[in-house]
């Protein structure tokens, strides 16, 4: 599951369980406050989230889309723009939420 392999990024045992036993709470309560339709991204910014979201680095999402880095982080600065987040995590977190993944 995608928030195990979020949480096991954390190196701080105390901050994993409270990732997992936070993010697993949302899950159970259901996040779909927000259509998917209403989020308004690129169909580029969406395919840089779904990498994101399988725990891929900006170099490997750049080789997999054939695009720079410094393009792939343009694009993740973006997506944290229009998801109203500040980590790879919490994006992470409104995709799957947001079933955009």
């Amino acid at each position: 599951m995608i928030i195990n392999r979020l949480a096991d990024t954390l190196s701080i045992q105390p901050l994993r369980a409270q990732f997992q036993q936070t993010a697993n709470a949302h899950l159970a309560r259901g996040w779909n406050d927000v259509p998917r339709a209403e989020i308004a991204l690129s169909p580029r910014e969406l395919e840089v989230l779904r990498r994101l979201a399988e725990g891929l680095s900006d170099r490997e999402i750049a080789e997999t889309l054939s695009i720079s880095p410094r393009t792939v982080m343009r694009h993740v600065s973006n997506i944290f723009d229009k998801l109203g987040v500040s980590s790879r995590t919490a994006a992470a977190s409104v995709a799957i939420r947001k079933r955009l993944v």
